[in-house]
């Protein structure tokens, strides 16, 4: 009688448990938290999208699959890592896309020449107007023509390629150089020889500077046109 009694105890806490967990599990989502480094028109449009696509109930196996789906519009997001609060609450860590430079109209790209949207303005970017090449070749191209203004403590400002395939650069100091299709990086360092030889005075007057050719480079004044031959070594003084 006692081995019955003791039995149909531990039977009727183990239904008491089982019941217990499955309300626990069916509990729905009620409290939802976003962290990471976002603005607040980010956040807004986070709990926007997943506040009116996320169904899910506490601990459903698909919980994760609804939060990508209900995010994947959202091409500036890098990761989003996924945790249960018991009893109701989902917690979201979101790390973002850093941008390197505006793409084009009213895109970004990211440093894996990855182009994506933004719903904050980076005025303080570059500016790439690329016709033909890919993201990651002009990035490529970004970065050794930075490189080479590394030293003179200049940085670029906008990089844009022709349809014909030719690269020019805008300085942080004001000048242009027009650098072609080959030999970018050796044009760039021609074009800040021949700027260096010009006097400060008249620096300012420079429209622009064409580097596309292999054994000279001709400076166009605002005003008139007046050409710099130069033959001779680099240097990087």
């Amino acid at each position: 009688m006692f081995n019955r009694a003791f039995f149909l105890t531990i039977l009727i806490v183990i239904i008491g448990v089982s019941l217990g967990i499955q309300l626990v599990a069916n509990n729905p989502i009620e409290k939802l938290v976003v962290e990471g480094d976002l603005s607040r028109h980010e956040r807004i449009l986070l709990y926007e999208s997943l506040q009116s696509r996320l169904e899910a109930r506490i601990f459903d196996v698909d919980i994760f699959d609804q939060v990508e789906e209900a995010t994947s519009q959202f091409t500036w997001i890098h990761s989003i890592n996924v945790r249960r609060d018991w009893p109701n609450t989902l917690i979201l860590k979101v790390v973002k896309i850093r941008p390197v430079a505006k793409w084009n109209i009213g895109k970004y790209l990211s440093s894996q020449a990855r182009v994506i949207d933004s719903v904050i303005k980076h005025d303080h970017l570059p500016q790439f107007q690329v016709a033909i090449s890919s993201p990651m070749r002009t990035l490529e191209v970004y970065r050794v023509l930075a490189s080479r203004l590394k030293d003179k403590r200049w940085q670029i400002s906008a990089l844009s390629e022709s349809d014909g395939g030719e690269w020019s650069v805008l300085i942080s100091n004001g000048l242009t150089v027009r650098l072609g299709r080959d030999d970018l990086s050796e044009g760039l360092s021609r074009a800040i020889l021949a700027y260096k030889g010009v006097n400060p005075d008249f620096r300012s007057s420079i429209e622009y500077i064409d580097a596309r050719y292999s054994r000279a480079v001709v400076l166009k004044p605002l005003l008139e046109v007046e050409s710099v031959n130069y033959v001779g070594q680099i240097t990087n003084d």
